[in-house]
């Protein structure tokens, strides 16, 4: 409940002690509904995405403290991960990306150093490597290879 028994409605907002806003968020009859932003104390963007029923879905996106984007992800509406899967090193650099089926990665799978350098690339089953893979080292020498 908010305030004298009435639930939460419209758009609510946190603050840090230094005055920084730490959240912003929507909300429909007392559960979170429509956008939520969340900031490092700092002031740089944390995350964001929707909510329906107090259930986030859709693409959710989170950031480093130092602004960089750290992940992105993507939410059926029960919960389930599917889409593109995508994180980032705090440095901008990709780490790693796959396609998500019902919860399970499926597919291509690649990660990277944080110097860009190719750490790996797999084939994904639910979520087991599966087929072809393949391994190097951060001077891009090959360190292992199933086929």
């Amino acid at each position: 409940m908010f305030g004298f028994g009435k639930k939460k409605d419209g758009v609510h907002k946190e603050y840090y002690p230094n005055g920084n806003t730490k959240n912003e968020t929507s909300y429909k009859d007392g559960l979170r509904h429509g956008s939520f932003k969340v900031w490092h104390e700092n002031g740089n963007l944390q995350g964001e995405g929707q909510c329906y029923n107090d259930l986030q879905f859709g693409k959710i996106t989170a950031y480093h403290e130092n602004g960089f984007k750290s992940a992105e992800h993507e939410y059926s509406f029960n919960l389930v991960r599917i889409g593109t899967a995508s994180a980032w090193h705090d440095n901008g650099q990709m780490e790693s990306t796959c396609k998500m089926v019902n919860g399970f990665s499926q597919g291509s799978y690649s990660r990277w150093y944080r110097s860009g350098q190719k750490a790996e690339e797999a084939t994904l089953k639910d979520g087991l490597k599966v087929g072809n893979s393949s391994n190097w080292d951060e001077n891009g020498n090959i360190t292992y290879i199933k086929h």
